[in-house]
């Protein structure tokens, strides 16, 4: 609707977006942000969170991107408090109450104490199982639950991580429940189901899942995750919200966009598969599960209990969950095919550029470019107005001179620590004595006196002889880079080849990086390196200033000024170790070492010898040549090239072109561009099956079957080897084989390309459906979740009518008419039974 501007989204004045900290998710986050970038900028957002941290950071985003004031309304008040209990019973008879300890109050910190008593009871506990093997800890639920009954802490919402775990749960505590609910209760709970279920054919009243839920809901217990059928789910919270679902089993999805407060929330567990890792629940999804305790006009507080009888977490891991820090609003933007080509459909690549620019991953960038701008202005108006450039003899000379040292330096910046490291002896260790050029320190000698290897590049601390009016002689607009250009400059050590020597005992003591050692000596020499930084750190303190030099930093210094008259008497060159001394056998280290030898011969070749007041002439080169390359650097970074995704982008356009969806010559897409831009995802796969007349020769059932690989996530021990219907067989061939050719030519464009496998375990399931074949005949020939299978069908569906309106576009009438045929097939009985709430 955005990429067509359709005539909804042009009546729409507001949109409400709950639970926008979906913005992070990583499947799904860049939906929600291609939204908020593409709404028009007249309708209004209303978004609603409370698990976010960074609300301003996020709030001033969208007020850039949509050019419109934001109001941020946040409170910590909660109308009803919550109390957070450990549980840390036994299977035992052991009386629960003295079980639950109190480990944080609504507005107090981890309560340490109410932690220790937790723990103690349950080491006591630990020495006096006895029911360490019954299955499933049943007899601990059902006491549980007779203290939750006692203490009228009813109804209450059991988190459990996993879909399995909450059906067994469940299913063990069938007939041992009966205190929950009364007979009234009781009979509510199944003339409601009776009336519900009313919708679906007899056939599938009958269905194990449909059987097992009324049993439950009348014993006061019930289910609720995505592997449950939509009209069990809805039956489930209607009566829920009536208060006779007493004790309601779920995963983390019931507390999502659902209204369901209870008057306690027990987590079985903490610990979750996110599908990367087994991890603990995140301080938001703690946060977000314990909200769902309380009810607002009936409690005065809620409870949240964990349950820990088989393990307790520690205190940190308690503390770090209740009380850390919600997950940041983090970009998950992503540039699909699918947008790429509708911005290149209407002619306008630049929109795409703009709403890249625009995502939230690139905030802070945007932030400085107002910066970027206003400093490139004043740098180009600098510019116009100064209208000297090199052009005398000795000008270009020190012009050449410039652009040859700084070819020299950059391949040094990026080869020196590595070609170092990689040296047989460690010539940058303590006590090395080297030649730095740094800020007024220009050619002089210094001890290493410490290093710090997790700074790049490589930091270390030096000492050096100073004296008190060196820091006058260069003025503030020469920045460190100059110090290693005089350096280096043959002129320069031909004005001051010796080193200076002061015989005051003035030094210092610098902080520099390894680009500032422009020369490692042949010297080294054995100090107390602590004593002597430790000695000059105290004398730089007002009350120490006149305080004694220590004897370690005497001796140091007096090393200092021998070694450099040393230098002075001697060839500097025979003193100095060169790059072919480090014994480098890296073969690419030896080939970037010869590199940077030839560059500074190439450096060397260049005679300065003639320039009058060299110092002079290089400032207004350097001046010249540095504000360019700012100049240079500024529109490098306020250009799209510096986009995160731009590289993304512009892979991804390279890829379209390769498989002709979009034509390089005219930049204009094809017929098959124009076919994927009217769908949201696999948009390649599908266009490609379309255009290659797959469909033409296949039944609608047949057509269904092979397409559901499109939707379908769900692990299955279903072997599809077992298929032997020749057409299936050869739709999941050819379905396999455009999708290798696809992702080839992913691979071979897109850096860092995963691999993604098709999955074929609904083929059979949807074959039988599109079959008319009832749906308990479906569920004996797969172990996938009747919810699960459901929500396949209704994305199938959807994916189904995007194709048939394709087809139409592009003038095959045919196959659009039999997409509507299978359409018809898949669209029937439970899978699509109206919702109880239209009611």
């Amino acid at each position: 609707m955005l990429y067509t501007n359709s005539e909804k989204i042009k009546e729409t004045e507001f949109v409400v977006l709950d639970e926008v900290h979906f913005v992070n998710d990583r499947e799904r986050g860049h939906i929600w942000e291609q939204i908020l970038i593409m709404l028009p900028k007249r309708v209004k957002l209303v978004m609603l969170s409370a698990t976010v941290t960074n609300v301003i950071e996020f709030a001033n985003w969208i007020g850039r991107t949509r050019n419109s004031k934001i109001y941020v309304v946040f409170t910590l008040y909660r109308p009803v408090p919550l109390e957070h209990y450990i549980y840390v019973g036994s299977n035992t008879s052991l009386e629960i109450k003295d079980n639950m300890h109190l480990v944080r109050k609504s507005d107090s910190r981890f309560l340490v104490n109410g932690y220790r008593k937790a723990f103690d009871q349950f080491k006591k506990n630990q020495g006096r199982k006895k029911y360490r093997n019954i299955k499933y800890g049943k007899p601990k639920w059902i006491n549980f639950l007779r203290f939750l009954d006692k203490n009228s802490l009813f109804p209450v919402v059991v988190f459990i991580l996993s879909r399995k775990k909450c059906d067994i749960m469940a299913e063990s505590l069938k007939n041992s429940v009966s205190f929950l609910l009364n007979n009234k209760e009781s009979q509510a709970n199944e003339y409601f189901f009776n009336e519900a279920i009313k919708k679906l054919k007899p056939e599938d009243r009958i269905l194990p899942q449909v059987v097992l839920m009324k049993e439950l809901l009348c014993q006061g217990i019930a289910v609720h995750h995505s592997g449950i059928l939509p009209i069990l789910k809805e039956i489930v919270e209607m009566q829920f919200q009536k208060s006779l679902v007493k004790c309601l089993f779920a995963t983390e999805t019931f507390a999502i966009g659902i209204n369901m407060p209870a008057r306690t929330v027990v987590f079985n567990d903490i610990n979750k598969f996110d599908g990367i890792e087994k991890r603990n629940l995140a301080p938001a999804e703690y946060t977000q599960m314990a909200g769902r305790a309380g009810r607002r006009g009936h409690d005065p507080s809620g409870t949240v209990i964990i349950m820990a009888t088989e393990k307790l977490p520690n205190d940190q891991e308690m503390t770090n969950m209740m009380l850390g820090k919600s997950a940041k609003f983090e970009s998950q933007f992503k540039v699909s095919y699918s947008i790429i080509l509708n911005m290149f459909k209407i002619k306008n690549s630049d929109t795409l550029e703009t709403i890249l620019s625009s995502s939230f991953i690139e905030a802070d960038r945007a932030k400085k470019k107002d910066e970027y701008i206003k400093e490139l202005n004043s740098l180009k108006e600098l510019d116009e107005n100064d209208y000297w450039q090199p052009t005398s003899q000795q000008e270009l000379i020190v012009n050449e001179f410039y652009l040859a040292t700084k070819e020299y330096l950059n391949c040094r910046k990026e080869n020196w620590d590595k070609i170092y490291a990689a040296a047989d002896i460690s010539f940058s260790e303590n006590g090395r004595f080297v030649i730095i050029a740094y800020q007024h320190y220009i050619g002089k000698l210094a001890i290493i006196l410490s290093s710090n290897t997790k700074k790049i590049p490589k930091e270390f601390r030096v000492l050096v002889l100073d004296k008190d009016n060196i820091k006058n002689e260069l003025s503030d607009n020469k920045i460190d880079s100059w110090s290693k250009y005089i350096y280096l400059s043959q002129k320069r050590r031909q004005i001051n080849r010796s080193l200076d020597v002061f015989w005051n005992n003035a030094h210092t003591i610098l902080t520099i990086s390894s680009n500032s050692i422009m020369a490692i000596t042949k010297f080294s020499g054995n100090f107390d390196y602590d004593s002597i930084i430790k000695n000059w750190e105290m004398r730089q303190h007002e009350n120490f200033k006149h305080a004694a030099i220590s004897n370690h930093c005497q001796r140091a210094i007096t090393m200092l000024s021998e070694k450099t008259l040393l230098l002075n008497r001697s060839k500097v060159a025979n003193s100095i170790l060169n790059l072919f001394d480090l014994q480098i056998h890296q073969l690419e280290l030896h080939i970037n070492m010869l590199h940077l030898i030839a560059l500074e011969n190439q450096l060397h070749s260049i005679d300065l010898s003639d320039v009058i007041a060299f110092e002079e002439v290089f400032l207004k080169v350097y001046k010249y040549q540095t504000r360019k390359e700012r100049i240079a650097e500024l529109e490098h970074q306020i250009s799209n090239k510096t986009l995160q995704l731009y590289n993304e982008y512009i892979s991804k356009v390279g890829v379209l072109k390769e498989l002709k969806y979009i034509n390089p010559k005219n930049e204009i897409t094809t017929q098959k561009g124009n076919v994927a831009a009217t769908m949201g995802s696999h948009e390649l796969l599908i266009t490609e099956l379309l255009l290659c007349n797959m469909f033409e020769e296949m039944k609608p059932e047949e057509i269904a079957a092979v397409l559901s690989c499109l939707v379908c996530e769900s692990k299955s021990d279903f072997d599809v080897g077992s298929i032997k219907e020749e057409n299936l067989v050869k739709g999941m061939n050819l379905i396999k084989q455009k999708h290798n050719y696809i992702q080839s030519v992913e691979s071979s464009y897109l850096s860092n390309y995963e691999r993604v496998d098709l999955n074929f375990n609904l083929v059979k399931v949807l074959h039988l459906w599109a079959q008319q074949k009832p749906f308990s005949e479906i569920m004996e020939i797969t172990d996938i979740q009747e919810g699960i299978i459901v929500r396949c069908i209704v994305q199938l569906n959807e994916i189904l009518t995007v194709i048939k309106n394709a087809a139409k576009t592009i003038g095959t009438n045919t196959i659009s008419e039999k997409m509507q045929v299978v359409l018809e097939k898949i669209k029937r009985d439970i899978v699509f039974t109206p919702s109880l709430y239209m009611e």
